[in-house]
């Protein structure tokens, strides 16, 4: 009697089958991972840099025990967000070589196209009323400072992701919202 050697069709055909199926489920999870890895990545560095800039802010608050303003700027391609000492609260850095500075445009990340900052939900041009003193974070008008940003969230909000950082008794953090 001969030995056969090799697959019959039918043999073939089931393990082709099978190949399909793992690819017809695999193939859409993979399509919805890498849509969705850039844009959790572009929050991730944007929420993770200005959460620095936060503390470095407070730091240099406690450091300097003088008052630390915190501006926000919409720009045309993006964002800038400045901490520096200001201590006759006129939003001119007591010392210009000393601003530490955030830049989040899409020059610099192609995936930050789109994105939009909330503060307490509302979508601002610009923030020049923030301050920090002695780690606290206050709100400042020429009448008077009220602790009204001593409780704040900061959202960052890119195709349908929103990413949080929260200041709750002067204490920034990071809070995942959603998807």
């Amino acid at each position: 009697m001969k030995t056969r050697r090799g697959y019959t069709l039918t043999e073939l055909m089931v393990g082709l089958v099978i190949i399909a199926v793992v690819l017809g489920i695999s193939i859409p999870a993979m399509y919805v991972l890498a849509t969705r890895l850039p844009t959790e990545a572009s929050l991730a560095t944007a929420l993770e840099k200005v959460m620095y800039l936060l503390a470095d802010g407070r730091q240099l608050s406690i450091s300097t025990e003088q008052p630390v303003k915190f501006r926000f700027a919409k720009l045309n391609n993006g964002f800038l967000f400045q901490v520096f000492v200001d201590k006759e609260l006129d939003g001119i850095p007591d010392d210009p070589d000393n601003v530490k500075q955030v830049n989040l445009t899409t020059a610099e990340d192609r995936n930050c196209e789109g994105m939009k900052v909330l503060f307490n939900g509302f979508e601002l041009n610009t923030v020049e009323d923030f301050y920090i003193y002695e780690g606290i974070f206050i709100k400042y008008a020429p009448r008077g400072s009220s602790l009204d940003y001593s409780n704040l969230r900061i959202d960052f909000v890119l195709r349908n992701m929103r990413r949080s950082i929260v200041i709750q008794d002067s204490m920034p953090s990071i809070a995942e919202v959603g998807r």
